[in-house]
């Protein structure tokens, strides 16, 4: 299989990608304060200057760090349709350098182009429409 291949196999699966980086990212989050609580001895009925036994300063940065990148992932994950748009772009692309776009000649560039700007109106369209239905926000569904 192609590249293009896996992306268009994966393409249904990126909105749900992108719910589960967001929820990773606050359950890091959440584990990381509740460690640094316990860290400072917040849990304890009794406050003593040093950390409990077994503590380790590394593990709420380790934690942060993580919740950063799963929010950026979900951040920057493609919609569905931006995904499926990027691959019909590509498709074209491809095409227009085969040995038969170029025995097609005029013709056939101007098939090319046509179908490259369906696909861009498809994808207008449809963030138009998302951006109706969800009141302004960032366009995914």
């Amino acid at each position: 299989m192609t590249t293009l291949s896996y992306l268009l196999l994966l393409a249904p699966a990126a909105e749900g990608l992108c719910i589960a980086c967001g929820l990773m990212s606050g359950i890091l989050a959440l584990g990381g304060v509740i460690y640094i609580i316990y860290m400072c001895g917040g849990f304890n009925t009794y406050n003593n200057d040093e950390p409990p036994a077994g503590t380790s300063k590394k593990w709420p940065v380790i934690a942060f760090t993580l919740t950063i990148v799963f929010a950026l992932m979900a951040a920057i994950m493609p919609d569905r349709k931006t995904v499926y748009m990027v691959a019909g772009v590509e498709t074209i692309n491809r095409f227009s350098q085969t040995e038969v776009a170029k025995e097609l000649g005029e013709s056939g560039m101007n098939i090319v182009r046509d179908i490259t700007t369906m696909i861009h109106t498809y994808t207008m369209d449809a963030v138009r429409e998302s951006k109706a239905k969800n009141g302004g926000s960032d366009g995914r569904n």
